[in-house]
């Protein structure tokens, strides 16, 4: 099931986009739903889209070519959602987040709520969290992203992890998922570790 508080970090990169609804990720058209889409026809700028969540929100900046790294953190207790492209803010102070997505939901990757809208492109890696990720969390977990898929470059020059790699210790030192947890609902994949 989808969290009220919710991070999600994707590498991708957008070749062509012919529908403002083009989406790189999104939850099935049972409302609350989002996705996060084109925007425009021609380009994939970036919106949080949504549908009685709160606001939608237009991502601010040049438009989003190649391979970038995507983020949204859903933070219910401040009431905002918040969008990053390659570690720097896209939605400036948030737009406002008022209901939790409908769950469990139907999520999907590169298409849009209503199954409909495709952007060609590809997925490089998505990682979902329950949790509003804190601002230091956020950028280890874009530092790991960005070193692990060439993208370093991509990120704000004052990026904690633009020239380093974050440590990694043991998973706890990325995430810690608030509260209790049943068994079953929390999956993780590590690839990549040797």
């Amino acid at each position: 099931p989808l969290s009220p508080n919710l991070s999600i970090l994707m590498v991708a990169g957008v070749d062509t986009v012919n529908s403002g609804n083009d989406s790189l990720f999104g939850t099935a058209a049972t409302n609350p739903s989002f996705q996060l889409d084109a925007q425009t026809t021609n380009r994939f700028d970036g919106r949080w889209m949504q549908t009685g969540m709160g606001a939608s929100v237009s991502f601010t900046g040049t438009p989003n070519n190649g391979p970038s790294l995507y983020g949204i953190v859903l933070d219910d207790s401040a009431d905002k959602v918040h969008g990053f492209v390659d570690g720097a803010s896209a939605t400036g102070t948030g737009g406002s987040y008022t209901t939790a997505p409908n769950s469990p939901a139907d999520f999907g990757i590169f298409r849009n709520r209503g199954k409909v809208q495709f952007p060609d492109g590809f997925v490089g890696e998505l990682i979902i969290v329950p949790s509003a990720l804190s601002l230091t969390d956020r950028q280890k977990a874009e530092g790991y992203l960005a070193h692990k898929w060439g993208l370093s470059g991509n990120l704000p020059s004052d990026h904690p992890y633009k020239s380093t790699i974050p440590m990694v210790t043991s998973w706890d030192s990325y995430f810690t998922l608030a509260g209790t947890h049943s068994a079953g609902s929390v999956a993780i994949s590590l690839s990549g570790l040797t």
